[in-house]
């Protein structure tokens, strides 16, 4: 896969909240998706490749893709990038630990 490839798949598998076994199915089954993710027709990979590939990306590759879409939202004027949303309602929950995927899911 190549690096491109591998940043569409992690996003679009986290933005729908796919699992890598899902992400595989929607490869084979999905045009759409296929095309997104820059695929020739009778190109696909399997979810542990998906998964292996998608694990190697780094804190600091996530980090400056977020900078990215937020300096891209902001030039597309869709964003000032001066205000945040936060959601400070307190509500009892076991404490999780964070990863960088979940970051990117809850920025979404």
């Amino acid at each position: 896969m190549t690096a491109e490839q591998v940043s569409r798949a992690a996003i679009l598998k986290q933005s729908n909240g796919w699992t890598c076994r899902e992400l595989e199915f929607q490869i084979v089954d999905s045009q759409m998706t296929k095309s997104f993710l820059k695929l020739d027709f009778d190109e696909s990979y399997t979810s542990s490749c998906l998964r292996l590939n998608i694990k190697r990306i780094r804190a600091e590759t996530w980090e400056k893709i977020s900078c990215a879409i937020v300096q891209d939202a902001k030039n597309l004027g869709f964003e000032s990038g001066k205000v945040i949303r936060i959601d400070s309602i307190p509500i009892e929950s076991n404490i999780y630990r964070p990863t960088d995927s979940s970051f990117l899911f809850d920025c979404i």
